[in-house]
C-alpha cells in the first residue's frame, strides 16, 4: 500500500521470478519463394523448387538423434510489476466496494530466457526437392541438413518472455452496477524471430455485483479470433462463466470457445 487517504488509495506490487527453461525450437524464413510441380504418374516424385533462406533452431541436439527434452543448463529471470488507483467515497461501513472509480495497470513477463545449448542454423534453400525427400526425413531439422546448404551456424540464443501491458478501468455506478473496460496488449513484435507474444484483446463488461452475488456479460474483441460475447456469475466463493457463451451458442462464425469455474477461499482480507 503506497497511499491511503479519504478519497485516494494507491497500491503497487512487484514480483521477481527465476525461470527454468524448457524446450525451444523455431523456423524462420526470409525472401522465400516455392513452386510445386505435381507428378500425377508418381506423386512421390512431385517437385518443390525454392529460393531464399531459412533459419532453424532447437535446444536439443537433433543432429545426433537426441529427442526433445528440458534443458537444465538454461534459465532466465522475469519481472512483473503493477499499480492500482482507487477514487473512493467516505463510506467506511459500506458492505461492498468503497471505490467510485478504479484504474489499474501492470506489465508482466519482463525478461528473457538464455538457452545456452541451442544451435541456430541458417540454410540457403535454393534448389529442388521431391515429396519422397520430405517423406524420408526423420524430422524437419534433418530434412534441411540433408537437402540444403548450411551457410552459418551459432550456439546460444536468448528468447524473450511474452512481455505484455494489462490495463483495467472499473466504474462503480451506484454500488451494485459497474462498467469495466480492460485490455491486454503485447509489447513484443509477433514477427520477431524466436519472439513470444500474447494476442491483443479488449473487453467491455457490464456487471451487477453485491457482496455475495455477481453477474456479468463480457464483450471481448481479440486479435485473430474477433468478437466474442460471454456471461458469468459468482455466488459466494463459487464462480463459473464463459467468455464466449453467447457467441458459441448463437453464431456460426465463432472462432473461440472457453469455460471456467473456480472456488475462492479468502484467508485474509484487508478492507482498508
Amino acid at each position: 500500500m503506497l497511499l491511503d487517504r479519504d478519497d485516494h488509495f494507491v497500491k503497487g506490487g512487484i514480483t521477481f521470478k527465476y525461470l527454468m527453461a524448457g524446450v525451444n525450437g523455431y523456423i524462420n524464413g526470409s525472401d522465400l519463394s516455392v513452386a510445386f510441380n505435381k507428378n500425377n504418374a508418381n506423386p512421390a516424385m512431385s517437385e518443390y523448387l525454392s529460393t531464399g533462406t531459412i533459419r532453424t533452431a532447437a535446444s536439443y541436439d537433433y543432429a545426433n538423434g537426441d529427442d526433445a527434452k528440458f534443458d537444465a543448463a538454461s534459465a532466465g529471470v522475469g519481472v512483473d510489476l503493477g499499480f492500482t488507483y482507487e477514487y473512493r467515497t467516505n463510506c467506511h461501513t459500506c458492505a461492498g466496494n468503497r471505490y467510485k472509480f478504479k484504474a489499474a495497470a501492470s506489465v508482466t513477463d519482463i525478461g528473457k530466457l538464455n538457452y545456452k545449448n541451442i544451435v541456430e542454423n541458417t540454410y540457403n534453400i535454393t534448389g529442388k526437392v521431391t515429396q519422397q525427400d520430405i517423406d524420408d526425413a526423420d524430422d524437419i531439422f534433418e530434412f534441411f541438413d540433408s537437402n540444403y546448404t548450411k551457410i552459418s551456424s551459432k550456439k546460444g540464443v536468448k528468447a524473450n518472455l511474452p512481455t505484455a501491458l494489462h490495463t483495467n478501468f472499473d466504474w462503480n455506478i451506484d454500488q451494485r452496477f459497474y462498467l469495466n473496460l480492460s485490455g491486454d496488449f503485447s509489447l513484443v513484435d509477433a514477427k520477431k524471430v524466436n519472439g513470444t507474444a500474447i494476442a491483443n484483446s479488449v473487453t467491455f463488461t457490464p456487471r451487477y455485483e453485491t457482496r455475495q452475488f455477481s453477474f456479468y456479460v463480457p464483450v471481448t474483441y481479440m486479435q485473430y479470433s474477433g468478437t466474442a460475447i460471454g456471461a458469468g456469475f459468482r455466488a459466494g466463493p463459487i464462480f463459473i462463466g464463459s467468455g464466449t457463451l453467447f457467441s458459441s451458442l448463437f453464431s456460426n462464425n465463432s472462432k473461440a470457445c472457453n469455460i471456467y469455474a473456480g472456488l475462492k477461499l479468502p484467508i485474509y482480507q484487508d478492507y482498508r
